[in-house]
């Protein structure tokens, strides 16, 4: 089993019905399944990954629409992209465990936004970090669980009548060092804390470079 170097755990307090997104194809297991002891010896991520990077990227500003309240009008400010953070300074430590927060937030905007197909729009976006996890399964690789209460939270129809959506969890693995950052969507809801490990993917095997620092 893998040793476990950091366990964080944030609470809050929404609901958890629906709105999780899986963008990424993903397969469960950690390294070292088939025998090996999972340390990386192929290099670092960027000569992993021979493609660029690949994430969803638009730029949304706010806007205002007009909502029906009954018989009266009012006006609301749509939802906006969240600028994608610069490359952390450092790729361990509370560094980069701000980065990929900061990282995971903007994707997942992204993601609703730019490839938003309803009518009307959406006016807010919920993102609340649950709980966090490290894991030291490679040498030179950080490995990172996020689970999170995240999606389109309110918005208004083509009519212009206000709708409120409640947002489940749903949870991503990331892999970074000092050359780039790869992701891996978690499928399946995670049950329990006993083996999180084996539940889920190992993003070098599974994921997708969204990021390079060089």
């Amino acid at each position: 089993m893998h040793r476990r170097t950091m366990v964080t755990a944030v609470g809050i307090a929404m609901g958890a019905i629906a709105g999780c997104l899986n963008d990424d194809s993903t397969g469960t297991g950690t390294p070292g399944d088939d025998g090996s002891d999972g340390e990386d010896t192929d290099g670092p991520i960027r000569e992993r990954f021979a493609d660029e990077p690949s994430r969803p990227e638009c730029e949304k500003e706010s806007e205002s629409v007009e909502i029906e309240m009954g018989d009266e009008t009012d006006t609301a400010e749509t939802a906006a992209t969240i600028p994608y953070p610069d490359p952390p300074t450092e790729v361990t430590g509370e560094a980069v465990l701000e980065y990929l927060e900061a990282f995971d937030e903007a994707y997942l905007t992204h993601d609703i936004l730019c490839n938003d197909r309803r009518s009307g729009a959406i006016l807010s976006i919920g993102y609340s970090l649950e709980r966090r996890e490290t894991f030291d399964w490679y040498d030179d690789v950080t490995v990172v669980f996020l689970q999170r209460a995240a999606g389109a939270t309110s918005g208004v129809d083509e009519d212009g009548i206000m709708w409120q959506a409640d947002i489940g969890y749903s949870s991503v693995v990331y892999a970074i060092d000092e050359t780039g950052l790869v992701r891996a969507e978690v499928d399946d809801p995670i049950t329990g804390d006993e083996d999180l490990e084996s539940q889920l993917p190992d993003p070098l095997e599974a994921g997708t470079l969204v990021a390079a620092f060089e």
